[in-house]
């Protein structure tokens, strides 16, 4: 399989970023690091909702001594299953952007979707994930790439990705301007359950 490859679906991405915007979204990626949650574990409370499925389901990197080079992140104490996110937040109900997860989660069996932002001059871990994702490019710039397995890729507005982030990778935004996607988890394995 190659690190990206196009997926040939139809989405209004103008009406999918224009609902981003009209909600406020980028003002809570702003404020709540860089990341909301589209679909959350069936009963979490509404106010939950948008932070239950952000960052690592794994490690608690709010308490990473990152001044420590010999520091290793500990991990959570309630591990979490990217399977288990799979209800639309109700902060979506009514909204294109629940069809469009719903298209996802049907065609793809697609969990855990949230909108991802990288603020400008910024770069991710080098790390590989347990799935591969989905991304739809809604704001990016010609200076935003992924680099998987030291190869650079390109991901450009518009065009919907699956992109194997099980293999080694990272996601930088050389450019001068944020950068927002929407991306959602594919399921390793028949039952869905992530190894």
């Amino acid at each position: 399989m190659h690190n990206v490859s196009e997926i040939d679906i139809d989405i209004d991405y103008d009406r999918l970023r224009k609902e981003m915007y009209d909600l406020n979204v980028d003002q809570f990626l702003i404020e709540n690091n860089g990341q909301m949650s589209i679909q959350t574990i069936p009963g979490t409370p509404v106010e939950d909702q948008l932070k239950s499925g952000t960052l690592s389901l794994h490690y608690d990197w709010d308490n990473h001594d990152s001044t420590d080079p010999n520091s290793k992140p500990k991990m959570r104490d309630v591990i979490l299953d990217e399977i288990d996110f799979t209800e639309v937040c109700d902060f979506l109900k009514g909204t294109y952007t629940e069809e469009v997860i719903n298209i996802f989660n049907e065609k793809y069996g697609a969990v855990r979707g949230r909108y991802m932002m990288m603020n400008w001059k910024t770069c991710l871990t080098y790390h590989n994930d347990k799935t591969s994702r989905i991304h739809l490019p809604l704001v990016a710039n010609e200076n935003c790439f992924m680099i998987i397995d030291e190869k650079v890729e390109k991901l450009h507005e518009g065009i919907t990705y699956h992109v194997d982030t099980t293999k080694k990778h990272t996601a930088l935004n050389a450019g001068r301007h944020l950068r927002f996607h929407m991306v959602f988890c594919l399921p390793s394995n028949k039952d869905g359950r992530t190894k």
